[in-house]
């Protein structure tokens, strides 16, 4: 008997499986909700074809901007942050963070609010902290656990 799972896919255009753009998750007391995105790699030298088995994937940054928009016309406190579950190379991960960064600062007048990356590709335990850098003390922590499911990474 096969179990139920949720694919989560926010970039690759046209996947067949059964699959949403985003899923939101809140803690027990519904005091934090969080929007769990899925973004493939769209770095160039991921795939042979650039492709994901020839279905086209969008720009990873691209995606988490329109996600975000779509997130802001949600009622205001409906979710807390963004946390991408990616598909892409370490350093994938460590431009995504910093844009991260640089993005939450633009739409938060100045203030990055910080966050994690959740990722896979490498098959070993990584755990990276990109910071906001100056005054800030906000960071954005990279997460990758391993292979095979192997071990569990804690988040909080």
């Amino acid at each position: 008997r096969r179990g139920s799972v949720t694919v989560l896919n926010s970039n690759v255009c046209g996947l067949s499986r059964q699959s949403r753009e985003m899923d939101i998750v809140s803690s027990e007391c519904k005091s934090v909700s969080v929007a769990l995105i899925g973004l493939m790699s769209d770095e160039s030298d991921m795939f042979r074809d650039g492709t994901f088995r020839g279905l086209s994937i969008a720009n990873v940054k691209e995606t988490y901007a329109k996600i975000s928009d779509k997130l802001n016309k949600m009622p205001k406190n409906s979710v807390s942050c963004i946390v991408p579950l990616t598909h892409q190379s370490l350093q994938g991960d460590l431009d995504l963070a910093k844009w991260m960064l640089e993005f939450q600062s633009e739409r938060n007048n100045g203030k990055p609010t910080g966050g994690v990356v959740i990722g896979g590709h490498e098959h070993v335990k990584i755990h990276e902290c990109v910071p906001a850098g100056g005054n800030n003390k906000q960071s954005i922590q990279v997460v990758k656990s391993g292979m095979n499911a192997q071990r569990a990474a804690i988040v909080d």
